[in-house]
């Protein structure tokens, strides 16, 4: 989320700080990467202006060969889905993504 929120440098502090705010609702690992439904604290934040989706980053991920793609879409000004797709065509299902260590990665 760091890597995204730094190609928006003019929103990038309100990005991080909407980020860490935003709670799981849902995971669900569709075998060929993820969507993460998530819950933004809208009480303590603004929405913010800004085109969906947000990124594109992508990360190593521990079990898979190429690089994790990761898009942030917004709703209302809100970041309310983060996914992740496997841009070299991993099988993502013996994946936990709860668990597993995401560190910054390039467009393969």
């Amino acid at each position: 989320l760091r890597q995204i929120a730094g190609q928006y440098p003019e929103a990038e502090p309100a990005l991080l700080d909407l980020f860490g705010s935003c709670g799981v609702a849902k995971r669900e690992n569709t075998g060929h990467g993820f969507f993460t439904d998530l819950m933004p604290d809208r009480t303590k934040h603004s929405p913010l202006s800004l085109r969906s989706p947000l990124g594109d980053a992508f990360a190593n991920v521990e079990g898979m060969v190429y690089p994790l793609g990761l898009l942030v879409f917004l709703k209302e000004g809100y970041p309310v889905l983060l996914e992740g797709y496997a841009a070299g065509g991993d099988d993502t299902f013996p994946i936990d993504f709860s668990k597993v260590t995401f560190t910054v990665g390039d467009f393969p």
